[in-house]
């Protein structure tokens, strides 16, 4: 009977390995864009084509040029929630400047 039924099942999409899942909303008329921009790259998932853009993102930065060996994942992560964007003023510093 196993062998009747893995007959007669289709086999999925093959694995891509463990994935996380990072969800974000985007204005309306950017998440327009994005849609309209994977599909004509012929993306046939925008979290396809996201997950492109943030590939090529990674192997394009400073950290990704750095020696791997010398931090893990979640040290690159706490160091991220950390360090403020270039630029950009906390909300704490603002509401006392002013």
């Amino acid at each position: 009977m196993c062998d009747q039924f893995k007959q007669q099942t289709r086999p999925g999409r093959k694995s891509k390995g463990d994935r996380r899942l990072i969800g974000f909303r985007l204005a309306t008329s950017q998440a327009d864009k994005v849609i309209e921009i994977a599909h004509a790259e012929g993306y046939r998932y925008v979290s396809d084509w996201v997950a492109a853009v943030v590939e090529d993102r990674i192997a394009n930065t400073e950290l990704a040029r750095t020696d791997k060996s010398a931090g893990t994942a979640q040290d690159a992560r706490d160091c991220a929630e950390l360090r403020p964007l270039e630029g950009a003023e906390s909300a704490h510093s603002k509401s006392e400047h002013g």
